[in-house]
């Protein structure tokens, strides 16, 4: 009986102690940090990622450049190479 009554009264911050979900104050945090990471997307009127396709191209042509090297090198000194094409 003492168990079930001090489940029941309520926490400093308002919540009871029994409750399994997040507090409303963490709930109320997360969501305040949500927006305040998405207020970039809707201020600026262009967004940075136009270059993105030169950017994927450019780590393209690097990955089969060092995965080519890679495999030059096995060939020569016979051992296995990290990279997994």
């Amino acid at each position: 009986m003492r168990a079930a009554s001090a489940a029941a009264r309520p926490n400093a911050d308002g919540g009871s102690s029994s409750s399994s979900g997040p507090s409303r104050s963490w709930l109320l945090t997360a969501l305040a940090l949500a927006i305040a990471l998405a207020v970039p997307f809707f201020v600026v009127d262009v967004p940075p990622v136009l270059d993105y396709p030169n950017h994927l191209a450019r780590y393209f042509v690097l990955a089969i450049r060092m995965i080519r090297s890679c495999r030059k090198c096995t060939r020569r000194i016979g051992a296995s190479c990290p990279i997994s094409a």
